[in-house]
């Protein structure tokens, strides 16, 4: 560091806070300092790095530095009745592993703006945030980005673009096309919510478009596209388009509700969903391993402080996880169509055995 700061006629203590990527030195300062480094080969030790982190830590009161875990609801509680909550437990028992305790921060509270979100979150001493999804289909997260390292678990996230973990929603109705066309369904219809599917940015119902057309599947079959899954208009249309199985956003809970309503599935009609929370349902379809990707955000987010890596990324990164087969009960095999898991016709392609 002293070579360094004598080539840049700076001081040792403002090299070591350039090198730590700390905003209070200039932007401009940190890639002189930066750029000089690589220069002379300097490399940081993550070893040392991370013991002097742990040390920082122990001179304050709590144990465990905190990593927050914004919610963007309208209320301070709505997420914990949200999926949300699955993400928060994946993500709170990973950093646990390495020390770190995860809290919820009420981010659209009263009087929450950028600067006093941000001066909230540095009082603490925080360094590391994951944002939970919103519920809406678009969101915007203001604050000093450049004091935090931080990853979203929530496509809708439109501002900041940060580095994300999600499942992969295009993937998993893929595989839900894929299973039904294996099991010999040819009308394949789709519900989805509208604002849902323009939040995740149309990979349901693109990845339906474009399997009914790569299966050779009957095409005029028009989507349902709901603002909630209203029982009455579902059964109308299914009277409407007479689909033989429906892929989409729905879960037990629905279920529960057509069979009440009289339908018998799947002798009538066959159900795979995309949205599935636990495996071992009866209704099939692909889970969403919510607590995976809780952990990995964890992970992710305690490299990138390690690292002092901070700010909105030049260019983020995204890492999707396949949802998880969940075989259930509600998806029929045509008579004379052989199950997916002992084979499918020639022009069905390969299932993923995940």
């Amino acid at each position: 560091m002293k070579v360094i700061a004598a080539q840049l006629g700076l001081s040792t203590s403002t090299v070591s806070l350039a090198l730590a990527n700390k905003p209070v030195v200039a932007a401009t300062t940190r890639a002189r300092v930066r750029d000089v480094a690589a220069r002379l080969g300097y490399r940081k030790n993550p070893l040392v790095a991370a013991l002097m982190e742990s040390r920082r830590w122990r001179r304050t009161p709590s144990a465990s530095p905190v990593i927050a875990f914004l919610t963007l609801h309208a209320t301070e509680d709505a997420w914990r009745s949200n999926v949300s909550l699955d993400f928060f437990t994946g993500c709170a028992r990973e950093a646990a592993r390495f020390g770190y305790k995860v809290e919820p921060f009420w981010a659209r509270a009263p009087h929450m703006g950028a600067r006093r979100l941000t001066q909230v979150l540095r009082t603490r001493g925080i360094q590391g945030i994951v944002v939970g999804p919103g519920p809406g289909a678009g969101t915007d997260v203001e604050l000093d980005w450049d004091y935090f390292s931080a990853a979203s678990v929530s496509i809708g996230l439109n501002n900041p673009r940060l580095d994300n973990l999600s499942c992969d929603h295009f993937w998993c109705m893929r595989e839900a096309m894929l299973r039904c066309a294996a099991a010999g369904h040819t009308r394949v219809g789709l519900v989805v919510g509208e604002a849902t599917d323009t939040r995740l940015q149309h990979r349901w119902s693109g990845a339906w478009h474009a399997y009914v057309r790569a299966l050779g599947l009957e095409e005029n079959v028009e989507p349902l596209r709901t603002v909630h899954t209203d029982t009455r208009n579902f059964l109308a249309w299914l009277d409407r388009v007479r689909p033989q199985a429906v892929v989409g956003q729905f879960g037990p809970p629905t279920l529960v509700r057509l069979e009440a309503a009289g339908l018998r599935i799947p002798h009538d009609v066959s159900l795979v969903s995309v949205v599935l929370g636990r495996r071992n349902e009866r209704l099939t379809g692909l889970c969403e391993d919510r607590e995976l990707i809780g952990e990995r955000a964890a992970r992710h987010v305690i490299s990138l402080i390690q690292h002092n890596e901070t700010g909105i990324p030049a260019v983020p990164c995204f890492l999707s996880t396949p949802g998880i087969w969940n075989e259930g009960e509600t998806l029929k095999t045509l008579q004379g169509i052989r199950p997916a898991r002992s084979g499918q016709p020639a022009a069905v392609p390969a299932i993923s055995t995940m």
